[in-house]
């Protein structure tokens, strides 16, 4: 299943839909500048990766306006047509679909590109690289080993909330509650995500090291890319499944107590990205 794999890049071509004013064309159109930015965390590449790079993210950015803006307008279209107060759980799973697929297509776009970079790094790009990522991974460790599973609930439930009201404005009260009741039957995944971290790097590590050789190189990113399960413990396989369950029965609760002021917000909010989509593509 292809899902977390090309967030990075899925959030930045699609970062422009959650801005608004004049500045969102030009991000869009110099989306390359953000990549490359964001990767510079992780490796320092020479000009000429840089460049090479940059033709292969403009090339990807003309598919993306031409093949998947006119998804997510349909896609915004339906959003905006659903009746929250009678939203369900069947919904809910077939917009849960809906927004995979677009991930699910740009992944397939991007896999190339990134196959031909990874055999482009040098033996120090790559330790830059490892060092990095051990770094970013420690920083996610840092965050939660101080917390007990109820403060770590609490960080669900501030995140959850956060996530909701970007939709829907401020939370009402009887919402918040749902948030917590939510949250409170939550399994805590940190130390799992944390496992999962590690074997991760070590695939990585692994992959980097047969990089000359093209087949092994494809095969090993291909499994991490669209495989990312595969690494998962037992343990993680069970609390994810609980979890979206629980999931899925509290956000059909919150979407179904909106007020007329949060329908409205909503339908806004998904509007001005339609506009700002809409504007991309002329």
């Amino acid at each position: 299943m292809k899902r977390k794999s090309a967030n990075w890049l899925i959030v930045m071509l699609l970062s422009a839909f959650v801005l608004t004013g004049c500045g969102v064309r030009f991000l869009y159109n110099n989306v390359d500048w953000l990549v490359i930015e964001y990767l510079d965390d992780y490796v320092d590449l020479e000009s000429g990766q840089e460049e090479w790079l940059s033709d292969k993210i403009s090339l990807l950015s003309q598919w993306h306006r031409r093949h998947e803006l006119p998804h997510y307008i349909d896609h915004l279209d339906q959003l905006i047509e659903l009746d929250l107060k009678t939203f369900t759980a069947q919904e809910l799973a077939a917009q849960k679909i809906q927004f995979q697929q677009h991930g699910e297509r740009l992944l397939i776009e991007i896999e190339p590109q990134l196959l031909l970079l990874a055999s482009q790094l040098s033996d120090e790009q790559v330790e830059q690289f490892m060092k990095n990522l051990r770094v970013r991974h420690g920083k996610y460790q840092d965050k939660y080993q101080s917390l007990n599973d109820t403060e770590i609930r609490q960080r669900y439930a501030e995140s959850i909330a956060e996530n909701v009201e970007r939709w829907f404005g401020s939370l009402t009260e009887e919402q918040e509650t749902v948030v917590e009741l939510w949250t409170s039957e939550m399994e805590v995944t940190v130390p799992d995500w944390v496992a999962y971290q590690t074997q991760v790097r070590l695939q990585v590590k692994e992959m980097l090291a047969l990089r000359a050789d093209a087949d092994i190189l494809s095969g090993r990113l291909n499994q991490i890319l669209n495989e990312p399960e595969r690494l998962y413990s037992d343990e993680l396989i069970r609390k994810l499944h609980h979890n979206r369950g629980v999931m899925d029965v509290y956000l059909v609760q919150i979407v179904n107590l909106a007020t007329d002021k949060q329908a409205t917000y909503y339908c806004d909010t998904l509007k001005e990205w339609k506009d700002v989509a809409l504007d991309i593509l002329q």
